[in-house]
């Protein structure tokens, strides 16, 4: 490796890492939005990685690269990312090609430092994949498991192979259950997969009809602390077995109850996969966020989805959408939400004072924007939210 050719680097500080990376990551945005991603969601993924292998946070460096040729070029190595044990040292080329929001190569990474040694490439691809979800190419262009399982994957990007990787994890976990995820991601051994049993997983995955009958979302806004909390709660829910969350990186899940039961999640940048088969009953999911670092750490542009300023706060990513491997189904939401400065406003029907109603007749599957400030109303009309200011 050159001698300190990192001088020039800019640098962030989070809880277990220190953050090095070029100017040319800071300017470009879909390299930016991989940064914002990292640094508001590293320190709870790579706990809930930590406490998955059985071992404790480690304070480690992690360096991102603009391409794999700068990693090359510095590094000496031909990869896309490498950990680095004995330094603690992550080394990550960004994949500018997988678009705005799929950093799969962090999580991938991430994983592997957690895990304390190299896991196989079609494991931790995939598993990264599986929290980005990259749309399916054509199965025809597929190659066989075992091929893929052989193959150098981190050497260079592949969407097709990459794909298949997220898809083949995904079939574990819709087939065998989450516990058999967490059990391949924790012994690094792939089970055995019928080939023709996988090809038609991706064609009837969404055949079935899962459901939701009310979620109501509770939301305390601290103003002054530029912190918030809340919980998530799913009534009367049918689905598969399988059943996932997604999540923004800056919302930190401190605990799920499945019917009443705590239970064992595994969390990672933007899912969150309990470890218990699941049919029908209530969910609950409690969460708690930060901003007091936002406006230091993160850059203006980019993955940011909401921020609490001195008289303002934007919150979009509050709701924790459960991702169902068929038809989503939300007949009713219901918004709980108050502030300690300023007044709250959220989409959807004012039944009572801090609580908003919001039916859905065709389902519904986006996110739920809640604004903490003064403002005159908001509206959700056709699809589209308004805003009112005071004058």
């Amino acid at each position: 490796m050159n001698a300190n050719p990192y001088k020039s680097w800019l640098h962030n500080s989070t809880k277990y890492f220190e953050i090095y990376y070029p100017e040319e990551v800071y300017k470009d945005p879909i390299l930016q939005s991989k940064l914002n991603m990292l640094l508001l969601g590293a320190d709870s993924t790579y706990e809930s990685y930590s406490k998955l292998f059985g071992g404790k946070p480690h304070k480690a460096k992690i360096y991102l690269y603009p391409s794999k040729d700068s990693l090359k070029n510095i590094t000496g190595k031909n990869t896309l990312w490498f950990v680095d044990y004995q330094r603690r040292e992550i080394h990550i080329a960004l994949i500018e090609e997988s678009g705005m929001y799929s950093s799969f190569e962090i999580v991938s990474a991430l994983l592997e430092f957690a895990a304390g040694e190299k896991l196989p490439d079609v494991l931790v691809i995939g598993f990264g994949v599986l929290n980005f979800r990259i749309p399916m190419s054509s199965q025809e262009s597929y190659v066989s498991i075992e091929q893929l399982k052989s193959l150098d994957l981190r050497k260079e990007y592949n969407e097709t192979l990459y794909a298949e990787a997220g898809d083949l994890l995904r079939y574990i976990a819709d087939t065998y259950g989450p516990q058999a995820l967490i059990n391949t991601l924790k012994n690094g051994n792939i089970p055995t997969v019928n080939e023709k049993d996988f090809l038609e997983f991706l064609e009837v995955e969404d055949h079935e009809t899962s459901n939701i009958e009310k979620t109501t979302i509770t939301l305390n806004i601290s103003m002054k602390q530029k912190k918030f909390e809340g919980a998530v709660i799913y009534s009367n829910v049918t689905s598969q077995p399988y059943i996932y969350f997604r999540r923004t990186p800056r919302i930190d899940i401190k605990e799920i109850k499945v019917n009443g039961e705590n239970i064992d999640f595994i969390q990672s940048l933007t899912v969150i996969i309990p470890a218990n088969n699941f049919k029908k009953g209530n969910i609950e999911i409690k969460y708690s966020g930060d901003y007091s670092k936002i406006e230091k750490i993160a850059p203006k542009r980019g993955y940011i989805e909401g921020q609490i300023k001195e008289d303002i706060a934007f919150l979009r990513g509050t709701f924790l959408r459960p991702m169902l491997n068929s038809v989503e189904l939300f007949n009713v939401i219901e918004v709980r939400a108050k502030t300690d400065k300023g007044a709250v406003i959220a989409p959807g029907e004012l039944i009572s004072s801090n609580v908003w109603r919001i039916s859905f007749p065709q389902g519904f599957s986006g996110v739920i924007p809640v604004f903490a400030g003064e403002f005159k109303k908001i509206e959700l009309m056709n699809g589209y939210l308004t805003v009112y200011y005071m004058d």
